[in-house]
């Protein structure tokens, strides 16, 4: 989910419907409301339609072009926007198995730690934090890949498989060419070569996501350590080129090897920068 360009008429929309706070009742749609009152007014004198016609096409013409009303709006959305990542995030984590989950806290810590260096060095303000979030989210991505992954290989017998297929391939040898179950046999072989080619392709995918997965907690490291070495302007210069160069290449990687992972791989928008800051619920 992305932050949406707003246009004049979703502000008029956000007005026509706000929810005002009322001591004791709550949020209620005021405007609704005073509508239809008005509505019921002007069946008894026809000048409180006139008039519910007046103060409402004022009401939608002034608030919604109120920059206040407009950065309450967009703050507003941008808090639903961030909502939905943690809400994909937390979702991704509790599926992850004990190692997996402590791989991704140990990152995460890294990445707060580099963020709060960030404040006290005077990096570019949000283009540090943006490039380290992208590069922890694809680290989460590529750690969900990797358990269903390791799952299958856990839970498939490649030894069982093999044996299914010489039974199979004995099964065919008895039975007459023509026949429906020499068609079936035939069929049920060919699903069951696929699932032993699977497993080989599941471990070659394994391995490349280990590898991409161990090249993003090195990088981590090397940020951590260069933060510590050194804080001048021209070692920060170094460190944000670093990842932003890092960000590259996993982007370049994903793109190359898109089809090892079993969810789609996307990216944070870059308005949501603070997602890691909440405590995961598990």
């Amino acid at each position: 989910m992305a932050v949406k360009n707003l246009s004049y008429f979703d502000y008029v929309k956000a007005a026509f419907f706000w929810r005002h706070r009322v001591p004791l009742l709550g949020h209620i749609p005021l405007n609704i409301y005073s509508l239809a009152g008005l509505a019921v007014l002007s069946l008894l004198h026809p000048g409180f339609l006139l008039l519910g016609i007046a103060v409402e096409s004022a009401y939608l013409i002034f608030v919604p072009g109120s920059d206040r009303f407009q950065k309450v709006i967009k703050g507003r959305q941008l808090l639903d926007v961030q909502d939905t990542w943690k809400q994909r995030r937390d979702n991704l984590i509790i599926k992850l198995d004990t190692l997996s989950q402590s791989r991704y806290q140990a990152l995460n810590e890294q990445c707060l730690t580099l963020q709060k260096q960030e404040l006290r060095d005077g990096m570019s303000e949000g283009l540090h934090e943006y490039g380290l979030n992208q590069l922890l989210w694809t680290f989460l991505q590529l750690l969900a890949s990797r358990d269903k992954i390791s799952w299958m290989l856990r839970n498939t017998s490649p030894e069982k498989i093999q044996n299914e297929i010489s039974i199979l391939e004995k099964n065919i040898t008895n039975e007459k060419a023509d026949t429906p179950l020499y068609a079936s046999h035939m069929s049920t072989l060919e699903i069951t070569r696929k699932r032993l080619d699977n497993l080989d392709r599941a471990k070659s995918d394994l391995a490349i996501i280990d590898a991409e997965l161990q090249r993003i907690e090195q990088r981590f490291a090397l940020f951590r350590e260069e933060s510590a070495l050194s804080t001048s302007p021209s070692a920060v210069t170094a460190r944000l080129d670093g990842v932003m160069q890092s960000l590259q290449e996993t982007s370049s990687w994903l793109n190359d090897h898109r089809e090892l992972l079993s969810d789609s791989v996307d990216t944070i928008p870059p308005e949501v920068f603070s997602m890691q800051n909440s405590t995961v619920k598990e």
